[in-house]
């Protein structure tokens, strides 16, 4: 099923790639893919036209639901730089939200090494837990 306002990728492609592109469309296109959480999608079209409010948007949101790499990307953008305590939010939303590898890299950023530890032995027990999911079914996880 086809979502209204999303463009095919070679329409996407074409446009994110075109020099003389228009900032108000490119801005239209990102508030378009925002408003349907597409977020990663929004960013290139805020990125392209240059519009650093939907870029910050978008980072506050990605700092909501811990998505740790649309963090990175952002701030990249944005010329920014968190304090312990944003990656600390940052990795306790991730953690809220069963994203542990993002919260994991997280407090890594924020110094926090008791709860890298931590994490570290709940993803392994995760990872531990997943592979044996996968041997344990009569196809191989196949």
């Amino acid at each position: 099923m086809k979502k209204l306002g999303i463009l095919p990728y070679l329409k996407k492609r074409d446009i994110l790639n075109d020099p003389e592109a228009d900032p108000q469309r490119l801005k239209k296109l990102g508030d378009t893919y925002i408003s349907l959480d597409l977020l990663h999608d929004a960013l290139d079209f805020y990125e392209k036209a240059k519009d650093l409010s939907g870029v910050e948007t978008i980072f506050e949101k990605a700092l909501e639901e811990g998505d740790f790499f649309l963090v990175k990307q952002t701030t990249k953008i944005l010329g920014k730089t968190l304090s312990s305590e944003e990656w600390l939010k940052l990795a306790k939303n991730a953690e809220e939200k069963g994203k542990f590898f993002f919260a994991l890299e997280a407090y890594r950023e924020a110094g926090a090494q008791d709860e890298v530890g931590r994490l570290g032995v709940t993803t392994a027990a995760l990872l531990q837990e997943s592979s044996q999911q996968t041997l344990d079914t009569p196809d191989g996880g196949a």
